[in-house]
């Protein structure tokens, strides 16, 4: 049954390539949202599903002509992050291991170029936005279900309190990187949509994903969601954006849980009582993750050997690693130049950069100047950088939704050439083809 299903929606999605480009992409980016939901709701057909469709709608794509080619430096520079990524495959130790989460970066990398050939234009852009910030509600919603009911993913059973929700990944982390990414989406679409009820749908969106990141226990990710509202107060203060942070602070503090609460008191007092060695694990992590670097500056160790690096068993211990397997980075910056050396690591970095700055050229292109106007280059920019921050917490860097972001910043410059050579932008007339929310209030 869970079979028909998934060959069902592989085969919807390959219906709706055919009558729009724009929500075919962003019906992929859904089914990368929200893959954990289907896989806990259809069963384990539904794994290659995010696959499934992708084939059904890039190859519908491109036989009907609708990708362009991304420029050659673009291509190159990708190109290059994965062959380098296979060098350091043949120089592992274990080149079955390596391959394995080679596979995992390639098929990543490779979703970013798809979305960089299929969104060569900026009309699609808000469309594709709308499906990601359905998925990302869903995922929220999804998260207080569990807690509402007590079916948490990571159930803790001698202090429920504890319990942690994570249903968009089955690991709350996980799940709360890609929440963060929903977030600015429903400040801009607030702010962009002009009827009441489909602001009162954003704000009640945005106030969910807030809730859900809390629930899903995430210390990084309360943090860097302060830091994402910040950015979004001070692209547009206003004295209702201030009113309802207040909010927001207060409903956190009498709804949450005191086991949220200890858990972010360990940040200062490097103590829990669950999971209390978390904090000096990372600095373990850290400190030999360097170390080991220094080690193999050129090459790294291999790509998915970082916990092997690790040969003192007591270090393996104290991150919470095993001595078969060993830790995880915890960080896929530190991971990525571990196991790739400073060639690997430099270009992958690159690579999110060239992301980051493409979403701001789309915000400089397609806004006023000097207005503090939302745009969705901005929310996605700041959905993008909320996510980069939380990678230094996470061995996410081959993370399917994080990529599928990047791929859509990498195609932002291209748009953002095009509008500027067409005159479009800041000192244009006319009206830019990516939307910009209205100046509503203060």
């Amino acid at each position: 049954m869970g079979g028909l299903v998934t060959f069902g929606l592989a085969a919807s999605a390959a219906l709706v390539a055919l009558l729009s480009r724009a929500h075919a992409i962003g019906l992929i980016g859904l089914v990368f949202v929200i893959h954990g939901i289907l896989v806990l709701v259809i069963g384990a057909s539904a794994r290659n599903l995010p696959f499934f469709v992708a084939v059904c709608v890039v190859g519908l794509l491109i036989m009907l002509g609708r990708w362009k080619a991304p420029p050659p430096q673009q291509i190159l520079l990708l190109l290059a992050l994965v062959l380098w990524m296979g060098l350091c495959v043949l120089l592992a130790p274990d080149e079955a291991r390596a391959f394995f989460h080679y596979l995992r970066y390639a098929k990543a990398i490779a979703l970013a170029l798809i979305v960089m050939a299929i969104c060569y234009e900026a009309d699609g852009y808000e469309i594709i936005a709308k499906f990601l910030l359905v998925g990302v509600m869903l995922g929220a919603a999804f998260n207080v279900y569990q807690d509402l009911t007590g079916q948490h993913l990571l159930y803790v059973g001698w202090d429920p309190e504890q319990s942690r929700a994570a249903g968009l990944r089955g690991d709350p982390n996980d799940t709360a990187m890609i929440l963060l990414m929903g977030l600015p989406l429903a400040w801009y679409f607030y702010y962009s949509w002009r009827q009441l009820f489909w602001r009162l749908v954003a704000a009640i969106g945005f106030f969910l994903i807030a809730a859900a990141i809390v629930l899903t226990g995430s210390r990084a990710g309360g943090l860097v969601m302060v830091a994402v509202i910040g950015l979004l107060f001070v692209r547009r203060p206003s004295m209702a954006a201030a009113i309802a942070g207040g909010f927001l602070v207060l409903g956190m503090m009498f709804w949450v849980a005191d086991a949220y609460w200890e858990r972010m008191n360990t940040l200062i007092e490097g103590e829990a009582a669950f999971g209390g060695r978390s904090l000096a694990g990372r600095l373990t992590l850290l400190t030999q993750g360097l170390s080991i670097f220094s080690e193999n500056p050129i090459f790294g160790v291999g790509v998915g050997h970082f916990g092997g690096a690790f040969r003192d068993s007591l270090a393996v211990l104290a991150t919470g690693g095993t001595s078969r397997g060993g830790p995880v980075a915890h960080n896929f910056y530190l991971e990525v130049f571990v196991e790739t050396g400073v060639v690997g690591g430099a270009l992958f970095v690159t690579v999110l950069a060239m992301s980051v700055l493409g979403l701001r050229q789309l915000d400089l292109t397609t806004r006023p100047r000097g207005a503090r106007t939302p745009t969705l280059g901005f929310a996605l920019m700041a959905g993008l950088l909320g996510m980069l921050m939380m990678g230094m917490t996470l061995s996410q860097g081959h993370n399917s939704v994080l990529w599928f972001v990047v791929g859509l910043g990498l195609a932002a410059r291209n748009i953002s050439v095009e509008l500027a050579s067409e005159g479009v932008g800041a000192d244009s007339v006319r009206e830019p083809p990516v939307a910009v929310a209205p100046r509503i209030g203060s």
